[in-house]
C-alpha cells in the first residue's frame, strides 16, 4: 500500500473576536461656572504729539501777579486784569524762547543754555539776563530756604483796618524783598519746558535758564503794571482795569 503523503495544513487566521463594550455610567454633568465680567478688548489709541495747554493758571497763580502788582505800586486790581497778564506772560516767554531755540539750533547744540538766552535778549535790547547772572545762585538759595509762617493757634483777629492800609503795607514789603521771585520755580519751570517743547520737543533746557527767564519775566510784567497803574491814576480811578494793560501793551509795541 502506497503512504498518502501528509499535506502540511496552514494556519488560518483567526479573527479577534470583540467583546461588547460594557456601558459605562455617564459622567456627572458639571454646574457651569458663571463668567467674570470682562471689558470687552478695545484697540489702544495712537499715540498723539502733546498739545499746548491754554490753560496757563495751573502754572502761573492769580497770588503770583498779586505780589507783582504790589510791587509795581497797585492798590487793587480788577478780575480780568490776571487773564490780561496771563496771555502777555505766554507771548514774551514764547517769543524769548523762539529766538532762544534759534540760536541753539545754530551753534548745533541739544541744550539750550545761558549763553543763548543772554544773546536772545540781546537780540531784543534787553540784557536782563547778564545783570541777573550773578544773582541766580542767591535767587535760589532764598527760594529754597523760604520759610511760611503758620498763624498761631488760639489767636483770632480781632483789629481792624481802613480801607488800602493793608494794600499800602503790601506794597512796601513787596517793594522791599525785589529780590525774591514772585512766582513758583517748579510750577514755572512746567511752563516754560510745556512752551519749549512746542517749539523744538528734542531740545534739554539748562537749570539756569528757568532763573534767568523767571527774572525776565517778572521784570517786565512790574513795568507794564507800573505803566497801567499810571494810567488808571489818569483816568481817576485806583482800581487796574484790563483796557489800561492792553493801552500800555498797544503803546510798547508801536
Amino acid at each position: 500500500m502506497v503512504a498518502k503523503k501528509e499535506v502540511a495544513k496552514k494556519p488560518q487566521n483567526k479573527v479577534p473576536v470583540t467583546k461588547p463594550a460594557s456601558k459605562s455610567k455617564p459622567a456627572p454633568k458639571s454646574k457651569p461656572v458663571p463668567k467674570a465680567n470682562v471689558a470687552p478688548k478695545t484697540k489702544a489709541a495712537p499715540k498723539v504729539a502733546k498739545e499746548h495747554s491754554e490753560d496757563n493758571t495751573r502754572y502761573i497763580t492769580k497770588t503770583a501777579i498779586r505780589f507783582l502788582a504790589r510791587r509795581a505800586g497797585i492798590k487793587r486790581l480788577d478780575k480780568s486784569v490776571y487773564e490780561a497778564v496771563l496771555k502777555y506772560v505766554e507771548q514774551t516767554l514764547r517769543n524769548l524762547l523762539q529766538k532762544s531755540v534759534v540760536f541753539a539750533v545754530h551753534m548745533k547744540k541739544r541744550t539750550l543754555q545761558q549763553n543763548h538766552v543772554d544773546s536772545a535778549l540781546r537780540f531784543m535790547g534787553t540784557p536782563v539776563a547778564l545783570a541777573c547772572a550773578n544773582n541766580i545762585k542767591t535767587l535760589l538759595e532764598k527760594h529754597l530756604n523760604r520759610k511760611v509762617k503758620k498763624p498761631e493757634e488760639g489767636k483770632e483777629r480781632t483789629r481792624h483796618f481802613k480801607q488800602g492800609t493793608i494794600a499800602l503795607r503790601d506794597i512796601r514789603h513787596e517793594q522791599k524783598q525785589s529780590d525774591r521771585a514772585a512766582m513758583r520755580f517748579l510750577p514755572f519751570q512746567r511752563f516754560v519746558r510745556d512752551i519749549a517743547s512746542s517749539l523744538n520737543e528734542e531740545l534739554r533746557i539748562s537749570r539756569n535758564v528757568f532763573m534767568i527767564a523767571q527774572l525776565y519775566i517778572e521784570s517786565m510784567v512790574v513795568k507794564v503794571l507800573q505803566y497801567a497803574n499810571l494810567c488808571a491814576i489818569h483816568c481817576g480811578r485806583t482800581t487796574v482795569q484790563p483796557a489800561d494793560v492792553q493801552l500800555v501793551l498797544a503803546v510798547r509795541a508801536d
